[in-house]
């Protein structure tokens, strides 16, 4: 699959990477780390974009 086809799961990829570091991790420290699941534009062609989601 390449970006250029405009589709794919990443949505869901992102979430299920965020939650392990989140809520199964000993380094994360719930009062001082924050795990983002972000939602932006990727360019995907001259003059396209295409919708990516990643986990921050």
């Amino acid at each position: 699959m390449t970006l250029t086809q405009g589709v794919g799961d990443c949505e869901e990829k992102a979430i299920l990477l965020a939650s392990p570091i989140k809520f199964h991790t000993n380094e994360f420290d719930p009062d001082d780390d924050e795990v983002y699941v972000v939602v932006g534009f990727v360019r995907a062609g001259p003059r396209r974009f295409a919708l990516h989601t990643w986990a921050l």
